[in-house]
């Protein structure tokens, strides 16, 4: 399941001296200032984050066998052909999910054959289930590899738009909230710029890297296969005072003219 987790907010209201110090700075160093002068405005960057596990597994099934002539290697082929054909029935495996092809050739003398199956799964126990029975029931002529997981496309699209409109909820929420502190309130927006939106795959950094001489497991595999995806916003809102401030700002100022 995606979730959003939002860290490294920041804000700035900007004076215009601080402003000129900053670009003064900026330019001796070759840098793009990364705060601009608002007049009465507020300048915040959010940051949020989702873990996409993948929701699609694919298994690739070969069977092998060499013999003298070609119908031997044929009907050897067929019979594990035939059980493994049926143990996807047996679990509902749609024939639609399913990829076969078949390759003959010689080999010093011998008919080689090769059948491949590759066999897309939606339910994981499902796989799971299916690769133990086939290592469990056939010989080692036939090879299960582990399975290769992944996302369907439009699911990681939907994530990458939900990171984004995550990180503009929490930078609009930090300028509500520093605003409030300053007694101020957050006008329209004037402003919203993605810096970046970036993503990779397998554990973060803070986690173990696996041993590569090590067989993955089922599970290191799913986590090898989720995507963590990441973006930051900067956004500019105008700044107003308070309804209750403004009034009186006018009140004193009618005082004022009246004295």
């Amino acid at each position: 399941m995606a979730y959003y987790r939002p860290a490294h907010v920041y804000a700035a209201i900007p004076s215009f001296q601080d402003e000129l110090v900053h670009q003064k700075k900026s330019k001796k160093e070759d840098e793009k200032p990364e705060v601009k002068f608002l007049d009465r405005g507020l300048q915040v960057s959010a940051v949020a984050q989702a873990v996409v596990a993948p929701d699609t597994a694919m298994v690739k099934i070969v069977v092998s066998s060499s013999k003298d002539n070609v119908s031997d290697v044929k009907n050897s082929i067929q019979r594990r052909l035939d059980y493994i054909r049926q143990s996807l029935a047996t679990h509902n495996v749609k024939e639609s999910d399913v990829q076969m092809s078949k390759n003959l050739h010689r080999v010093e003398g011998l008919f080689h054959m090769d059948a491949e199956f590759l066999v897309t799964f939606y339910d994981f126990h499902k796989c799971q289930a299916v690769s133990n029975l086939l290592v469990e029931k056939l010989d080692d002529t036939v090879t299960v590899a582990a399975p290769m997981f992944m996302h369907s496309s439009d699911k990681l699209e939907r994530a990458r738009v939900q990171v984004s409109m995550n990180a503009v909820k929490n930078a609009k929420h930090k300028a509500i909230e520093v605003a409030r502190m300053l007694q101020q309130c957050v006008g329209r927006p004037i402003s919203i710029r993605e810096e970046y939106c970036k993503e990779w795959d397998g554990p973060s950094n803070q986690e173990l890297a696996l041993d590569r001489n090590v067989p993955t497991t089922f599970q290191q595999g799913v986590t090898q296969g989720t995507t963590t995806i990441s973006a930051k916003v900067v956004a500019s809102f105008e700044m107003k005072e308070k309804l209750k401030q403004r009034h009186q700002v006018a009140d004193s100022n009618r005082h004022d003219r009246d004295l």
